[in-house]
């Protein structure tokens, strides 16, 4: 096994990343057997930080701007990890490529997660103190075809 790091990307076992695009799982592609990918910036749209940042034309790199993003990409990372547990993955990436392997990209069951029917809401507080009702992520309204769990693991059920 050959390992070249050079501007970051990594060549080993057949998968070429770069490590800033990790979003969870093994950081090291020499490491990697079993990938993921997501489409960053589709699941990043359809976060409900995103939306309140566009409904409310809030200025990304505004303190409350900032704040947002920082809690959609927790929020992204952190439903990553649970699909990549739930789905037996070993890694999720932004962009990972390997010559005759393709990782599944697993976007889709993210969004859906994000965006199930489970009705459930949390706050969020911006820099101003101000709080904001935000839909949970909650995995009650996914069914069994969609991504092969039909049990919720929002934070209000898992306590």
């Amino acid at each position: 096994m050959k390992t070249l790091i050079a501007a970051a990307i990594i060549i080993a076992g057949g998968w070429t990343a770069s490590l800033k695009d990790n979003v969870c799982g093994v950081s090291y592609p020499a490491s990697v057997s079993n990938p993921a990918t997501i489409q960053w910036a589709v699941v990043m749209h359809e976060t409900p930080e995103m939306r309140l940042i566009m409904k409310e034309r809030i200025q990304k790199d505004s303190p409350r701007g900032r704040l947002l993003l920082a809690q959609a990409k927790s929020r992204i990372r952190r439903w990553a990890r649970i699909v990549m547990h739930d789905h037996k993955y070993d890694s999720v990436w932004k962009k990972i490529e390997h010559p005759k392997k393709k990782a599944d990209d697993i976007s889709r069951v993210i969004i859906a997660r994000m965006l199930s029917r489970g009705g459930h809401n949390y706050k969020v507080e911006d820099d101003d103190g101000q709080m904001h009702t935000v839909p949970i992520i909650c995995g009650t309204g996914v069914t069994q075809g969609e991504c092969g769990v039909t049990t919720c693991k929002c934070i209000c059920h898992s306590k």
